[in-house]
């Protein structure tokens, strides 16, 4: 490991009191950096003395947050040192770093990696709690279906032992950031608690290949049933010790899958606590983070001018162009 002197920034980072909601991942990583066990690497508000630069953004800013990047001075002064984590679902990186939702088709080691979720959204109640063998629930999975088939198919499971529900039709549909503080809590505190009583939390992508289920139950201690076929593992976690990988077509197969697993559940469930802690707690991320990207830097195969404009061909996928030129759009037509 070598020392690398860091500037962690956002392009919300000139105005963040008026915009603490789009702050989130970088007060994370900041905080982190604070309480960072490693000590090797340091900040610096200096990008001449930076040996890297990494930007840390919200995913409810889309296209435009990554627009906000490119267009920046550091970036355009500093591209080959320029980092970008972001928790967006279905990506296009024209940025290399770190994302949360990455998928298989745009992970590559020389470039891109994959994350956890860092938001002002964390659930508080998502604590460590020892798992206690006479759990009420097998499974579970409090959520949208809405998101993806694959939870669709994951309501249709028949056991018993399984907790299942639909937020849906319901105001929690809507994102996190919109509801009010009392109602936030009272869903925080009732997925938590059901979180605990739980051996095996199911948890499925959603409109993302990843899921911020996944490293909850990693930090409450139980052992996660990742569901998705594009998702990409994050390096360093021994996820065949602590995880169930199933692929999206045999979810009816999941009820069987559990009750051979059942016995090793509270094992799993502390090796998830303790990966947890060392890859992705607030004394690590930070450090973590900074490996990952000081990696891409030494195998990195071609110039960044090069590999931005070779992502940048995916905007003719029509997902990704209608998303791209949604906005544009929509000022025209209030123009009109």
């Amino acid at each position: 490991m070598s020392l690398a002197t860091v500037l962690l920034t956002s392009v919300f980072s000139d105005v963040r009191d008026q915009y603490v909601w789009a702050a989130g991942p970088l007060t994370r990583l900041l905080e982190s950096a604070s309480a960072d066990r490693f000590k090797i690497h340091t900040l610096t508000d200096d990008p001449e003395k930076a040996d890297l630069i990494l930007f840390a953004e919200m995913a409810d800013l889309g296209h435009y947050m990554m627009t906000d990047v490119l267009s920046h001075p550091l970036y355009k002064q500093y591209s080959n040192k320029v980092f970008l984590y972001w928790p967006a679902d279905k990506i296009i990186p024209r940025v290399p770093g770190i994302y949360a939702s990455i998928e298989k088709q745009w992970y590559r080691a020389d470039r891109t990696r994959g994350g956890c979720y860092l938001d002002s959204y964390s659930n508080p109640y998502v604590k460590h709690r020892k798992l206690e063998p006479d759990a009420q629930y097998l499974a579970s999975f409090v959520g949208s279906v809405s998101t993806h088939p694959v939870r669709q198919q994951i309501l249709k499971l028949n056991s018993d032992r399984f907790l299942l529900e639909d937020v849906s039709k319901n105001s929690l549909k809507h994102k996190m950031a919109d509801l009010d503080d009392k109602d936030k809590h009272h869903f925080w505190e009732n997925f938590a608690n059901t979180l605990a009583d739980t051996k095996f939390p199911l948890c499925p992508r959603g409109e993302g290949c990843s899921s911020i289920r996944l490293f909850e139950s990693m930090e409450m201690g139980r052992a996660p049933v990742i569901i998705s076929d594009d998702w990409v593992p994050v390096e360093g976690p021994k996820w065949e010790e602590f995880s169930l990988r199933v692929a999206e077509s045999d979810v009816a197969n999941i009820p069987s899958l559990l009750q051979s697993n059942e016995h090793r559940a509270v094992e799993m469930g502390e090796i998830a606590r303790g990966e947890w802690e060392n890859w992705f707690s607030e004394k690590v991320i930070f450090h973590r983070m900074v490996e990952a990207c000081l990696d891409i830097m030494q195998i990195r195969q071609r110039p960044e001018s090069i590999e931005r404009r070779i992502a940048e061909i995916q905007y003719l996928r029509p997902y990704h162009a209608k998303a791209f030129l949604r906005p544009y759009i929509k000022r025209l037509l209030r123009r009109d």
